[in-house]
């Protein structure tokens, strides 16, 4: 689909991310109309699309209330006639503990995330019927398929955002021409982690690698040209889902050391509401003011330590289970209700058995540790691999990223001989 003179509904659109889809849109020829809270910041989003050739309509809009969105909807018709692209994009966030946050500061974002996004996709899909095509994107994250530590609230809403878009496929399954989209990225540098309410009263500052919005402009524009049900940005964070679905609670206890060692800070925050209920009162940017506490090959070789030391760990967890197997010539309890056939055809109570250590004890105890050392091997395997297709995303490759390939290699072949010799 060719984005020139198509009319593209972006929600959030103030600043950040919705910014820069709107301005992504507009340098392709594409015609937007805007939505978010702050008429002002909509005015300076709008004059950029502007300058950049396209036509923008304003309409301030609370994504909560369907009577704003049905207005929304009114507008962009009387304007344009017509809605080609409907982008949900609004979103915000509570940094807090799921017991300890006020409810009703959860519930707001759920409200804003989700039942925002459930709102504008009724509205999209009443129109889309109507014209017999459209695209709906609704903006997922990474969050939308695996879990975070101090966002509760915003990883159930994104959760459920991804339950809307299956949902609507199989509705729409017979409307080959209305396609509903998904975009799951990871973080970016916007003020989402400024504005964003608090109760922790830390300030959170995003784990690389750190995206630029426009980067996931681009791939929202991408989306919309042709569409795909899902569309991971950057893709290399599609191979972390993976991993968490074949090791989930190792890759759940890397990602809360993570996430308490370089994504809250020390550096304090006030407490309070954020942007859940009023627009943030600080100007509206299309970029944050936060950059990670660590470089990304400065993430990998940390995650690779932690690894090692998570693999130590268990072996000795693993081995001193068995170091505790019963002595020589000790019985186990076993029932004895149940019948055994002997050798003569008869059938008498079942004997218990005994159950020793020795050697079976020694062979368990160097076949966990062989077992344990392939793990930790092919964890760094992967963290390299996912290194290397970093350094292949950008224009050139960065030193750092190499030392970071080279150092999990020489870690595997390391792992490797020592379970060889083992």
């Amino acid at each position: 689909m060719d984005l020139r003179r198509r009319v593209v509904v972006i929600t959030g659109a103030s600043s950040g991310l919705g910014r820069a889809i709107a301005l992504e849109i507009a340098r392709r020829g594409g015609n937007v109309v805007l939505a978010a809270r702050r008429r002002h910041a909509l005015e300076d989003t709008a004059q950029r699309c502007r300058a950049a050739g396209a036509e923008a309509l304003v309409v301030p809009t609370d994504v909560t209330s369907e009577q704003e969105v049905d207005n929304l909807t009114k507008l962009a018709m009387e304007r344009f006639g017509s809605i080609d692209i409907w982008i949900n994009n609004a979103g915000v966030t509570l940094y807090e503990k799921l017991e300890y946050g006020p409810l009703e500061q959860n519930r707001r974002v759920i409200e804003t995330n989700l039942i925002g996004t459930i709102i504008g996709a009724r509205a999209a899909v009443t129109v889309f019927r109507e014209q017999g095509h459209g695209v709906l994107i609704n903006m997922g994250s990474v969050l939308s398929h695996v879990g975070q530590a101090f966002v509760p609230a915003y990883v159930i809403s994104k959760h459920g955002v991804r339950g809307v878009s299956e949902a609507l496929r199989v509705e729409l399954a017979d409307q080959p021409d209305i396609h509903v989209c998904t975009v799951c990225p990871y973080a970016i540098d916007t003020q989402h982690f400024e504005v964003a309410a608090s109760g922790i009263g830390r300030a959170p500052f995003a784990l690389p690698p750190v995206q630029s919005p426009e980067k996931v402009a681009r791939a929202v524009a991408d989306v919309c040209e042709r569409p795909r049900r899902m569309r991971y940005v950057p893709r290399i964070i599609a191979l972390g889902v993976v991993a968490h679905a074949i090791a989930p609670r190792t890759s759940e206890r890397l990602l809360l050391a993570a996430l308490r060692r370089w994504h809250m800070s020390n550096e304090p925050q006030a407490i309070g509401q954020g942007n859940l209920y009023d627009p943030p009162a600080v100007a509206a940017h299309t970029h944050g003011t936060r950059p990670p506490m660590i470089s990304t090959p400065g993430l990998v070789a940390w995650l690779s330590l932690q690894l090692v030391k998570h693999g130590a760990e268990s072996v000795r967890r693993r081995t001193n289970g068995l170091a505790r197997a019963p002595r020589a010539g000790a019985q186990a309890v076993l029932p004895v209700d149940r019948p055994r056939r002997t050798a003569r055809g008869t059938t008498s109570p079942m004997q218990p058995r005994a159950r020793t250590g020795g050697w079976f004890a020694t062979f368990a105890a160097r076949a966990v540790r062989l077992v344990a050392r392939y793990q930790i091997a092919i964890s760094v395997a992967t963290l390299g691999f996912a290194a290397r297709a970093l350094a292949k995303q950008t224009h050139h490759v960065d030193p750092r990223v190499r030392v970071a390939a080279r150092a999990t290699r020489w870690m595997l072949q390391r792992r490797e001989l020592a379970a060889r010799s083992a």
